[in-house]
Parts: structure tokens; sequence; C-alpha cells
């Protein structure tokens, strides 16, 4: 947790600083700005992201109730999604119910991602409430 927080910490200190020198040089400008921060905010979200999703996989892989129903059956299983930062990249564990012989990606269900599901839910919102204002 403290890793996240401090890479958080030294972009923001890292961007401030760039744009800084950039604007007393005469490189740059607040359009300049603004798409530096944005595209800072954007990675920062990406990478929060992943470090809760890792740190959920990791619980569920440690879980006593999870091992005395669940065995797993691959350990990293590559999953991407489109978000409002950008494309989200995770890896999760596929997991063999031993009762019903049937397999599941815990982590999918608990995050309430459908199977085949390509866009997150609050960009396909975002996407829609723009479509509808378009139209």
């Amino acid at each position: 947790m403290n890793n996240i927080i401090q890479l958080i910490a030294g972009k923001v200190k890292g961007e401030i600083e760039e744009n800084i020198i950039r604007v007393l040089e005469g490189e740059g400008n607040l359009d300049d700005i603004v798409d530096s921060v944005g595209e800072m905010v954007n990675d920062i979200g990406i990478k929060t992201i992943q470090a809760i999703i890792s740190e959920l996989n990791s619980i569920i892989k440690k879980s006593p109730e999870r091992s005395g129903k669940y065995h797993v059956h691959k350990g990293k299983v590559e999953r991407t999604l489109i978000t409002k930062f950008g494309e989200l990249e995770f890896e999760r564990a596929y997991y063999k119910n031993i009762n019903e012989n049937n397999y599941v990606y815990i982590l999918d269900e608990l995050l309430g991602i459908e199977k085949y599901e390509r866009v997150e839910g609050n960009l396909k919102g975002d996407i829609l409430d723009k479509s509808t204002d378009v139209s």
C-alpha cells in the first residue's frame, strides 16, 4: 500500500516540477499543463486500480474459505478492460470448484465483471450519456 502512495507522490512532484520548468523556459502553456496532468492522473488511476485488484487477488488466493471449496486451476490469467482512465490490464486466478466441478474467476465475480466484458461499466454509462446528448 505504501508503495502506491510513494509512487503517486513521486509522480505528482515530478509533474509539478516538469511543468514549471517547461513554462518558465517558454516551452509550455496552460493547455500543455492540462494535457500533462490529465495523462498523469489517468496513469495514477490505472496503477491504483491495478494495486487494488492485485491485493484482492492475493487475499482470495490466501483465503481458507476459498481453499476449502476451490483449487487454483490457472494462477495468472490476463484480463484487459477499457476504463475512464485508459486500458486496465491485470492478472487473476482461475479456480476449479471442487464440489461442483466447474470453473470460475472469483475476482471477476467479486468485482462484478461480466464474462466477456471489455468496457468497464462507468465508461459505458458515460458513453451512453454523451451519445444521448449528441443525438
